[in-house]
């Protein structure tokens, strides 16, 4: 949505709130659930199910206040170290998260009753540890095709951070417990903390069996609320961090590193598991 918001500024456009579903979906819940219509979707189904698409969209964030976002007049420069041809690009797709991305009173009275977390003072590294529905639990499996690193992997990256950034605080996005506790054991005299989620309430993928999340979600609708509410947690205690350390290929760690750089209003560091190569590609940033 922020990215459709951005190349509209790009043309002086504003965008509108659409009540459309994608292909299918409407189709799919018909049969499905039997509900007599797409709206609203199936992460606010839990609230009612006579509400409109914004109306569900506004239990989580607070813009498109009146169904839309208006063209941009003026915008934040990024002074960065990328490559000149991002400079500006990157302000655009920065200020339409932020105009995209604001947390309701409801998400955050939601985050600070399921999800809270004691945030300390000085300098703290995002680590995204993705785990449950791409690895078994015992981690002896990873679902075929998708990238995964090890824990060493990961440590090795929050102590680059930690000498760049001169810090020993830590906060893990992580879906699992058993994760949790790794880099813990790992880094025994780091700070590493994480929101009190209940992650019990989680999908884990078993052994050579592959069912992704979003079916996972489509099966479990009631699930919906605190998948949406912990990701948002995440993105915002992610986006507070002065370093983050993940996959860049990953959507939800490129938004979180947006969300940063437009919070903090200054370059923020990221240590890509995959390499350090910036390319543009199209509409969006990635690290190969």
């Amino acid at each position: 949505m922020s990215t459709s918001v951005a190349l509209n500024w790009t043309v002086g456009k504003s965008t509108k709130f659409s009540n459309r579903a994608r292909n299918g979906e409407e189709k799919f819940v018909r049969d499905k659930y039997g509900w007599g219509s797409w709206y609203p979707w199936i992460y606010a189904r839990w609230n009612s199910d006579h509400i409109s698409n914004l109306d569900a969209w506004h239990l989580f964030f607070s813009s498109f206040t009146h169904g839309r976002i208006e063209s941009i007049k003026t915008y934040y420069k990024l002074e960065t170290h990328l490559a000149a041809e991002l400079k500006y690009i990157l302000p655009f797709k920065i200020n339409a998260l932020q105009e995209v991305f604001q947390i309701s009173q409801h998400s955050r009275s939601e985050i600070n009753s399921h999800f809270f977390t004691t945030w300390p003072t000085g300098s703290v590294i995002g680590l995204h540890l993705r785990r449950g529905e791409i690895m078994s639990q015992d981690e002896s499996w990873i679902r075929p095709g998708t990238s995964a690193f090890s824990i060493d992997d990961h440590i090795k990256g929050v102590l680059r951070m930690s000498e760049r950034l001169n810090t020993d605080q830590v906060y893990v996005a992580t879906d699992s417990t058993n994760t949790l506790e790794l880099p813990r054991k790992k880094l025994p005299n780091f700070n590493i903390f994480s929101s009190n989620t209940d992650r019990s309430k989680f999908y884990r993928i078993e052994h050579e069996k592959i069912y992704d999340m979003q079916h996972f979600i489509f099966d479990n609708p009631k699930l919906g609320e605190f998948y949406a509410y912990s990701s948002i947690s995440d993105l915002k205690y992610l986006s507070q961090c002065q370093g983050l350390v993940g996959k860049f290929s990953s959507e939800f760690m490129l938004t979180a590193w947006l969300l940063a750089l437009g919070n903090q209003q200054e370059y923020v560091p990221f240590v890509d598991l995959h390499g350090d190569v910036t390319k543009l590609i199209r509409d969006r940033l990635i690290y190969t």
